[in-house]
């Protein structure tokens, strides 16, 4: 086999390694939003409607909505919740089309990741 042909085809199998872009889902955005919630040091039982029983549920989550079309969270509005913690575990990248994102008087320390 041509040292040619070799090369080209060991970089078509490395290619095939390469990660896929990962695509968001309101599912999976509704686990992440539950992995940051189960971080924080204190969250209000008005978050109660964030759950796994609720999670084909998420565009009627408290304090999320929804893009009509895609059903994939397009803003966040926490302000006052009482939220204590961290943003460390909030995974932005499965909230691409997010247009609000709103957590005022809360005690979030930390930097933003």
């Amino acid at each position: 086999m041509p040292k040619r042909l070799l090369l080209t085809l060991i970089h078509i199998i490395l290619l095939l390694f390469l990660p896929f872009k990962t695509t968001s889902t309101p599912r999976t955005q509704a686990e992440a939003l539950l992995k940051w919630k189960n971080s924080l040091s204190s969250s209000p039982s008005s978050l109660n409607s964030w759950s796994l029983t609720n999670v084909n549920n998420l565009c009627n989550w408290t304090s999320i909505v929804c893009d009509d079309s895609t059903r994939e969270v397009s803003q966040i509005h926490l302000s006052s919740f009482n939220l204590t913690g961290t943003l460390d575990e909030f995974d932005f990248s499965q909230f691409r089309n997010i247009t609000a994102f709103n957590l005022n008087n809360n005690n979030l320390l930390g930097t933003i990741p």
